[in-house]
């Protein structure tokens, strides 16, 4: 019985160390910079030129409250 808790402990801190590294993960794929460099290298995306992108009204309305 001692063995198997000591087993089952085991596990658990390694399933706490694993949860640990995949928020670290996840926090890391979600960053701006992360995304954009991502779309560019992998994908092939770029941003448009100014004079080609265009506001939705919903951008401009939050653009105005701050």
């Amino acid at each position: 019985m001692f063995v198997e808790l000591e087993r089952l402990d085991t596990r658990r801190d390694n399933l706490e160390i694993e949860w640990g590294q995949l928020q670290l993960e996840q926090s890391a794929w979600s960053t701006h910079a992360f995304v954009e460099r991502v779309a560019s290298a992998k994908l092939h995306m770029a941003m448009p030129p100014p004079k080609r992108s265009r506001l939705s009204p919903h951008e401009i309305s939050f653009a105005q409250i701050q």
